[in-house]
């Protein structure tokens, strides 16, 4: 457990003295606490910083609840803010912890419980915030493991704006997008490489609700505040956040999708849940447009990860990038494959060349190549084979020469490059996928007018609110949507 202590808004600086015996500190060490200006002496040895620091912490912990505290002060902690050291444990500090405890008094130790009851509350709710380039306490000892500065900021103390732009800048990528990423984007809009989203009757992709957000629905000063904190004070996710999710294989969404619907049958049922593909192209401009506290991410295909992290026999002839994360019982991000160039000599000319993999898209009048960037190792096989059989006159040979690296570091490799425009990408995906997209494009086909889809889209809106309303009317309780 992290050592917590408590420092008032008020100055104070503390001397320690300690009763040595043999030059060092035993086990019966005393210290004498008092209030000084006088700076710590030079030939403390570092157990004895520790030891200085532990006492520090727990002289301020326990000074906490004290009833001699002034009304202004206890008004300040109560409705403006606290300022707290968290700083990691040790046997030290749990032998000094033990020995104030002996001394509290129960209402004391009462106290205390409803102070870190109060703490994990406003942990969960996000008033707490690590003020690290004011973390001065303690430095002056020069300890290894210094403690950190928290402000916990109270009802009525609202933080000055860091940036005034937030009404209108994203926040999480300010530059997106720049001249490298827009080519980046034309190159994922011209594939049509399906992944999969849940989605609700009015077509808008379902995103989870983090747990600490959940008993502040009725909250109406909460949701201001994080209004507030979303276009201000946001700099970075470093709690729970939203989380929009594009599946690479549609059976992987399909079970998320059930899943949700024995969660939440009712809801489920109300709100018209299904699974639709949707392009790469969403994806990477949603990943970095997000909203703060909003993350969309990629899931990758679970049975190809499998077959790679598991098979010794699916891995042989793979050549793993330098730069992928990958072992025995894990492999970072969704897996992409390439086919290498290879040596060759043409059969006729009997001449030795390097042959690269390429694909012409049939009645492509520019006659662009295409470089495959493969989701599945089988079908990266198969395209090799084609390429064989249209190429007879190059002994090639049966299996190709395939490297491993992952879709969400590729992307972020390209879109920062400088020759990005003049690659030509072809995202291929896996059989799975392009069976399930053929299989849904028969049914889309007889709603492809935009009337129609209008007039489904307003006819399910009515209904879903003259459920409700219905609902609302007739039950005593709500519903557990």
């Amino acid at each position: 457990m992290p050592l917590i202590s408590y420092l008032h808004t008020s100055h104070y600086s503390f001397t320690y003295k300690a009763l040595e015996t043999s030059n060092h500190f035993s086990e019966n060490t005393i210290l004498f606490i008092k209030n000084s200006n006088c700076d710590l002496p030079s030939k403390h040895s570092l157990q004895s910083r520790k030891l200085i620091v532990a006492a520090e912490s727990f002289y301020r912990f326990s000074k906490l609840q004290e009833n001699k505290s002034k009304l202004f002060q206890e008004l300040l902690d109560k409705y403006w803010r606290q300022t707290i050291f968290l700083s990691n444990a040790s046997p030290i500090a749990k032998k000094y912890s033990a020995l104030l405890a002996k001394q509290e008094g129960m209402l004391l130790k009462n106290n205390k419980k409803k102070f870190m009851a109060n703490l994990s509350k406003a942990l969960q709710n996000g008033q707490i915030y690590a003020d690290i380039d004011n973390s001065n306490s303690v430095d002056n000892f020069n300890l290894p493991n210094r403690s950190i500065r928290y402000v916990w900021s109270k009802n009525l103390n609202i933080r000055l704006p860091k940036y005034l732009n937030g009404l209108w800048t994203n926040r999480r990528y300010p530059d997106f997008p720049n001249t490298s990423q827009k080519n980046l984007l034309t190159k994922l809009a011209n594939n049509n490489c399906p992944v999969f989203v849940l989605v609700n009757g009015l077509n808008q992709i379902v995103v989870s609700e983090p747990s600490n957000q959940i008993p502040h629905q009725n909250d109406v000063f909460h949701k201001v505040y994080m209004w507030y904190y979303d276009r201000f004070l946001w700099k970075e996710d470093i709690n729970s956040v939203y989380q929009g999710w594009f599946f690479v294989n549609s059976q992987d969404a399909e079970e998320y999708a059930n899943f949700i619907k024995s969660r939440y049958p009712r809801s489920s049922h109300h709100n018209g849940l299904s699974v639709v593909p949707t392009s790469l192209y969403s994806y990477y401009r949603l990943n970095r447009i997000a909203p703060p506290r909003t993350e969309f991410r990629l899931f990758p295909d679970l049975e190809e990860v499998g077959k790679l992290v598991t098979s010794s026999k699916y891995r042989k002839g793979l050549n793993f990038d330098k730069k992928q994360t990958y072992g025995r019982n894990y492999f970072q991000g969704q897996p992409i494959y390439f086919i290498d160039s290879i040596h060759s000599v043409n059969r006729k000319t009997r001449l030795k060349s390097h042959t690269d993999y390429c694909y012409e898209i049939p009645g492509d009048t520019s006659n662009k190549k295409y470089t495959g960037v493969f989701f599945n190792k089988t079908v990266a096989i198969d395209a090799w084979s084609h390429f064989r059989n249209v190429n007879p006159d190059l002994k090639l040979p049966v299996k190709p020469k395939l490297s491993v690296y992952n879709l969400e570091d590729f992307l972020r490799d390209n879109e920062y490059g400088k020759d990005i425009k003049e690659k030509n990408l072809l995202f291929v995906p896996s059989k799975e996928g392009y069976e399930h997209v053929k299989s849904i494009s028969m049914n889309q086909a007889e709603n492809s007018n935009i009337f129609n889809k209008r007039l489904k889209l307003y006819k399910f809106t009515l209904s879903l609110w003259i459920q409700r309303l219905v609902c609302s009317l007739t039950s005593s309780q709500p519903p557990n949507w």
